[in-house]
């Protein structure tokens, strides 16, 4: 039940609402301006191309780099003196490269093509080969894993100790080796590092 105080609030709630409503829609609709101009234009330029080619007798430019890629070698980029100069070793010949690039349209089938023996249906063959699998791994020492508890927080804390332990064996024998000739100097260089 509504009650006659909260019909001023939802008033200006509705009202809120009603204005945010009229700015999403205009901002909508120039957006959609933008965007139909924008492809009135594409349209345009595309056909206006097209006739200029036709016209010509050319073909579409993306045709053409797209055969001009697969027919002639780049160039070198020209913007160091050391390309001008010292021209490549290895140029690349148009007839080198056998596989050519098919276009964009080609992914799909290049997709479904390499993932189509994977979703192919299951064979006898298919079946009797994993089988085969299944008897050789019965066959070999399968490690069996203990569940989880005290033993390896006890055998891991082991390990760690003995670890510290060669660490600090291998410190001491580094010191007593590195400071046997030179103790007392060691010493007299502490306590002077200690009185500054």
């Amino acid at each position: 039940m509504i009650l006659v105080d909260d019909l001023d609030s939802l008033q200006t709630d509705l009202q809120a609402l009603h204005t945010s409503i009229q700015r999403r829609i205009q901002l909508l609709e120039s957006e959609l301006v933008v965007l139909n101009d924008w492809q009135v234009k594409r349209d345009y330029n595309r056909k206006r191309k097209l006739s200029d080619a036709s016209e010509v007798g050319l073909r579409p430019s993306s045709v053409t780099k797209r055969q001009k890629t697969d027919q002639e070698p780049t160039p070198p980029p020209r913007h160091t003196k050391k390309n001008k100069t010292h021209p490549t070793e290895a140029a690349i010949e148009p007839h080198a490269s056998k596989h050519k690039s098919k276009g964009k349209g080609d992914a799909p089938d290049r997709f479904w093509a390499a993932v189509e023996p994977y979703c192919a249906d299951i064979t006898e063959a298919d079946i009797h080969l994993l089988q085969e699998d299944l008897k050789s791994i019965d066959g070999d020492e399968v490690h069996s894993v203990p569940a989880l508890g005290r033993h390896y927080s006890r055998h891991w804390a082991m390990e760690d100790m003995e670890e510290e332990r060669r660490e600090a064996g291998r410190a001491m024998e580094n010191v007593d080796t590195g400071n046997r000739g030179s103790g007392r100097d060691w010493q007299r260089d502490s306590g002077m590092c200690a009185a500054h």
